[in-house]
């Protein structure tokens, strides 16, 4: 008897992929929205890539260059992915969501800088002189949008 009762209440719990109405799935369905494939759907939008082209990044697989809105950035976050997870809670917070938030770059804002073309790359996406090339962007964008208040620094490679 027991066991008839063990078996249909696991039955049960399989056929309807566990209990899905508790209250820590139900909790966690928010979070887990974020994470859509292999790759984290806040590591870049149209929004971002077509106001910010960078050819070379096609030959890196992926990178971090998402905006919250399709205009000059007031509000820039630098750094690697450090900086890069701190969009979203900024994004939706009520004191920042209205801002123009601009999250771009994969290194560290502190790397050496390597200017030789020579320079051997691999599949991180900081080495060889791919750095020195985001930050050629980046120092673009600061100098050309003339719209940035505020930087948040982050992923610091001495910290």
């Amino acid at each position: 008897m027991i066991v008839a009762f063990v078996g249909a209440v696991g039955y049960a719990t399989f056929s309807n992929a566990g209990f899905p109405q508790r209250a820590p799935v139900k909790s966690a369905e928010e979070f887990n929205s974020q994470f859509v494939g292999p790759i984290w759907k806040y590591t870049k939008n149209n929004a971002c890539i077509n106001r910010y082209p960078f050819k070379e990044a096609v030959s890196y697989g992926w990178r971090f260059c998402i905006a919250n809105k399709d205009w000059a950035p007031a509000l820039l976050l630098l750094g690697n992915s450090f900086a890069n997870h701190r969009f979203p809670g900024l994004a939706a917070a009520k004191e920042t969501n209205d801002s123009r938030i601009l999250s771009i770059g994969a290194c560290p804002p502190d790397m050496i800088d390597i200017t030789d073309p020579n320079a051997p790359t691999d599949t991180n996406l900081c080495s060889g002189s791919r750095s020195y090339h985001q930050k050629l962007l980046i120092n673009g964008i600061i100098e050309n949008s003339k719209t940035i208040k505020y930087t948040i620094i982050d992923g610091l490679k001495g910290c």
